[in-house]
């Protein structure tokens, strides 16, 4: 066993500081020495060629044929190793390795040290990252301020990283585009044919679908492009009316464009909200009209099948499509990585989970119409009361826990207003496609998102049932549909989709990162999950999160929150931290400063500005009236403690109605 010692790297003295000091190098000295020198040899001669590709392959392997364990010497040799790890294609790993060393670093170090850099570039923001690879690796630090054109090449790196794993994510992005459209021009293809045939009842109901998701989908485009020039107005609105809009919106996420000056939202989040505008007005109406069209109608001919199945796979695919592009947002996981992350890294991980995710939306979306229009076949009555009992349940439930207002800051009869549309869409999306993404706590919540999964297959056969025993009984009926299903066809094709789907969903929680799956029945509201920023955070920035959230969302700790920004805001205006921005001093509203002259210290010209843009935004003339017009947290201290005792003295129910 080798016992020889061996020396840190230090720093090349300077000509003249040897004079008078020259000592015998050790053995493991020259070894080092003569290493350094050859591979510097070997640089000078791949630089001298200008082959970049050539040059890569021939350092790549020189340091392969290098012996792992003998530390590297100088910034040139272990620069080298590092980049070309960096570089090289290889498997994600799946948590950030650790390495403590500062001096002494060898191959197998630094392959560890390219590894986190991978694991935090496909994570984070490019500058982000590399602040966190310094953070997280002292050596790494220590270099770059050796050497400062080093966190110049990681950003440069990091940015090849990020954009190599956008282009990946194109792929499954065009082709959503792609159904989308084509889903769009077989159902005209459908309302033709309807029309054709005398069907005017479903003609008209699949064109007021449609008419429903482009009226959306303009409205969306006006608010988005209210400032931007008329051409460009109505450049967006030609995208709209010739149904190649979610291309355009796909060209654009997947370009990295940001949000244009004036508009209203990012063309990632523009996609979502059209995506869900789509599913909500188009995509699940589609497939249950068709559906509905297809047992009573007089049409089953082949293109009235490849309709159904390209809107059920449009539908499947976009509900998918949100909850996966949802959850590998970096600013979702990083602002919320108890709920986001459950996707594991991984190519082939990633493929299998939203191929799983893919099956259960299919099934769930398909056994699910089936069953309504089984019950509105045997009795449209029955399947109108089941409608009316099951929002009612769903509705109740959120009143009981408090929860039914969003988290949108929207308030007064507006807010309500807006949260009873909000929940409705929510509550249709997940009762036909079971979309995952909507467990969150600001929708439907983890606990009746599991219900709503759990319940579909007994509410499925309950109504194959009921449709069996209606055709049995009521055979002149029966005569009148043009297709009879009889038990094995009902029982065969329900229990059959929900056995795909359920081996589809075992295989989705085997698959997924198993801390995650708590989320899934989880009892969290959304007033906890808004409290959470602020009461489970100790850095100053989470916290301030809880500003840009619905007020009624944390009314219980209202107090402690302004008691807190309070305290820390002559902090902030001295240190002077990032994120304090005019944006972050924006978001803080007048009332929760409590002193004029602190307020007037967050309250610059910048800060102002802010201001009037986000009154001149949409949500303004909502958002703004309930703040304007709240007396109590406008008076002074003293008074709003005396209005805030006299309002507790009105009891108990007075207080709930507030919460709520």
């Amino acid at each position: 066993m080798d016992t020889a010692k061996t020396v840190p790297y230090t720093e090349p003295p300077k000509h003249g500081e040897l004079e008078g000091k020259v000592a015998a190098p050790t053995a493991r000295e020259v070894a080092l020495m003569k290493r350094n020198q050859e591979l510097e040899e070997e640089v000078k001669q791949l630089r001298g060629r200008g082959q970049a590709e050539q040059d890569t392959q021939q350092v790549d392997s020189s340091i392969a044929n290098a012996p792992s364990s003998i530390p590297l010497k100088g910034d040139l040799e272990m620069l080298l190793v590092l980049l070309c790890e960096v570089m090289r294609p290889r498997k994600l790993v799946s948590s950030l390795p650790s390495c403590d060393k500062t001096a002494l670093l060898t191959q197998s170090d630094c392959i560890t040290l390219a590894k986190g850099f991978g694991f935090l570039a496909k994570k984070s923001d490019s500058n982000d990252a590399v602040g966190d690879y310094f953070e997280k690796y002292p050596a790494m630090r220590e270099m770059s301020e050796r050497n400062p054109v080093f966190e110049e090449l990681l950003v440069l790196t990091s940015f090849r990283l990020a954009n190599d794993a956008r282009w990946d994510a194109a792929g499954r992005l065009i082709l959503g585009a792609l159904l989308s459209i084509f889903d769009t021009v077989t159902d005209i293809y459908m309302i033709y044919l309807y029309y054709s045939t005398g069907e005017t009842g479903f003609a008209n109901a699949s064109l007021i679908s449609l008419l429903m998701n482009i009226a959306i989908q303009l409205v969306l485009v006006f608010f988005q492009n209210m400032r931007q020039s008329k051409w460009r107005m109505f450049q967006e609105m030609m995208y709209v009316l010739t149904f190649t809009k979610p291309g355009i919106d796909v060209y654009r996420v997947v370009i990295g464009a940001e949000a244009e000056v004036g508009a209203m939202m990012n063309p990632k989040s523009e996609m979502g909200y059209a995506k869900g505008s789509e599913l909500f007005t188009e995509a699940i109406p589609g497939t249950i009209i068709q559906t509905y069209a297809f047992l009573t109608g007089s049409n089953q001919s082949g293109g009235a099948v490849f309709s159904l199945v390209m809107s059920v796979f449009t539908a499947a695919f976009t509900s998918t499509g949100i909850s996966f592009d949802k959850d590998l947002d970096k600013y979702s996981r990083a602002t919320a990585p108890d709920f986001y992350g459950y996707v594991p890294d991984g190519t082939k991980k990633k493929v299998k989970i939203f191929v799983a995710m893919f099956l259960m939306s299919a099934c769930h979306l398909t056994a699910k119409a089936l069953a309504c229009i089984l019950c509105a076949i045997e009795s449209t009555s029955t399947f109108v009361i089941y409608l009316v009992i099951d929002l009612a349940i769903y509705f109740a439930y959120k009143l009981l826990r408090r929860d039914i207002f969003w988290w949108v800051p929207i308030y007064g009869m507006a807010g309500l207003i807006v949260a009873l549309l909000v929940r409705l869409v929510v509550k249709t999306i997940v009762d036909f496609t079971g979309n995952i993404q909507l467990r969150h706590p600001y929708e439907h919540g983890g606990a009746y998102w599991a219900f709503t999964i759990l319940s579909t297959p007994v509410i499925c056969f309950y109504f194959g049932s009921r449709y069996l025993a209606f055709m049995d009984n009521e055979a002149e009926k029966a005569d009148e549909l043009s297709m009879v299903l009889n038990s094995t066809q009902v029982y065969g094709m329900i229990g059959g989709l929900l056995v795909l789907q359920v081996t589809a969903f075992a295989f989705f929680l085997r698959t997924i990162n198993p801390e995650f799956i708590h989320t899934f029945y989880s009892t969290t509201t959304g007033n906890d999950n808004t409290m959470g920023y602020f009461l489970n955070h100790e850095d100053d920035e989470h916290k301030m999160i809880i500003f840009d959230e619905n007020k009624h969302k944390w009314v219980r700790i209202k107090e402690d929150v302004v008691k807190w920004v309070n305290e820390k805001i002559p902090e902030w205006n001295e240190a002077q931290p990032e994120w304090w921005d005019a944006r972050r001093k924006a978001a803080i509203p007048d009332w929760a400063v409590r002193d004029k002259e602190l307020l007037k210290s967050i309250r610059s010209e910048e800060v102002v500005k802010v201001q009037e843009q986000r009154r001149k935004s949409i949500h303004n003339p909502i958002i703004n009236t309930a703040l304007e017009t709240e007396t109590e947290n406008q008076a002074p201290p003293n008074e709003a403690g005396a209005i805030r005792r006299r309002s507790l003295m009105k009891g108990a129910k007075r207080q709930e109605l507030s919460d709520l």
